[in-house]
């Protein structure tokens, strides 16, 4: 858990560190202080422990950027899900026609920028912004009062009610509800 909870140059900073002053800065200092002549096994052990540092380094950044590009495959992911939906929901709207769904439109567009404003930064530190969950709430409300006049309005307002319902399904799954 602490190896995982470092962030990515620490990882690599420390142990890529740590494996050089063990294996090159240390014996050099006790070389020069002592003013040993190391024996030709005493040199060649170093010598693989140097290469063992350096491979085990290499390991290390090979794994910090594999979880580097899981963290960016998720953030992708959650950005296109998020993006399908808002774009979903605005062609729904739109096909609905009328104020109702003019005036819907331009939350959405509110919520959408304060999904990228607001809400983005702070998912860095596992937060949430009040203000996109009061847009959301306010546009779902909005939403389910919709009063469809024809065949058209109704059939948009149910896809409309259906895309809302799978974001908020994915938000709390995402949230852990």
């Amino acid at each position: 858990d602490w190896l995982y909870e470092l962030e990515i140059y620490q990882i690599i900073f420390t142990l890529a560190g740590g494996g050089l002053l063990v294996t090159a800065v240390i014996p050099a200092l006790i070389r020069w202080k002592f003013k040993l002549e190391p024996s030709e096994a005493f040199g060649k052990g170093a010598d693989d422990a140097f290469k063992l540092i350096i491979s085990i380094t290499l390991l290390l950044t090979a794994f910090s950027l594999v979880r580097v590009q899981g963290d960016h495959r998720n953030a992708e992911d959650l950005v296109a899900r998020e993006a399908a939906l808002v774009f979903k929901l605005n062609r729904a709207l739109h096909g609905y026609g009328g104020q109702e769904a003019a005036e819907l439109r331009v939350d959405l567009l509110a919520y959408a920028k304060a999904i990228v404003d607001d809400e983005w930064p702070l998912l860095e530190t596992q937060q949430r912004s009040e203000v996109a969950s009061v847009l959301l709430a306010d546009m779902t409300k909005g939403i389910r009062m919709l009063d469809p006049k024809n065949m058209v309005q109704q059939i948009a307002r149910g896809e409309v009610i259906s895309t809302i319902s799978r974001g908020l399904k994915i938000l709390a799954k995402e949230l852990g509800i």
